[in-house]
């Protein structure tokens, strides 16, 4: 990886990054669904990607911490219908109030509250009770 691309990784303001999938390291072409959680920062808010495998999501969700909005796009080979109920589903189980906008090989995702949060602090809630 060049030098640079840590250092911007790492800056704290960087709030959006798009992943192209024609995104090169030392020369070969990068394996997204491989690499994708050394891309990521907690402090993302947007992101850009392409989608190959539902297992992403989850890791997207647990990297960026402050995530509101990704753009999933599919390239032409891939499964669209599936990808596209599939991260309807995941969403919608893992979160409350996310809206989808779907399109010709991509869908957007403007995620609401995390599901998982609300459990913390109700657990947290229920053992500091008692």
């Amino acid at each position: 990886m060049s030098p640079i691309v840590p250092s911007i990784l790492q800056a704290p303001n960087l709030r959006s990054l798009k992943i192209s999938p024609n995104f090169f390291l030392l020369g070969e072409r990068f394996n997204v669904s491989n690499g994708i959680d050394s891309l990521l920062r907690f402090h993302i808010q947007h992101l850009e990607v392409i989608l190959y495998d539902l297992k992403v999501i989850e890791i997207i969700f647990e990297r960026c911490q402050y995530l509101i909005s990704v753009l999933f796009k599919f390239d032409r080979d891939s499964d669209e219908v599936e990808l596209t109920n599939g991260i309807e589903k995941w969403f919608s189980e893992n979160t409350i109030n996310s809206t989808f906008s779907f399109g010709i090989c991509f869908t957007i995702v403007w995620i609401g509250q995390k599901k998982i949060y609300i459990d913390k602090v109700h657990n947290n809630n229920i053992e500091s009770v008692e």
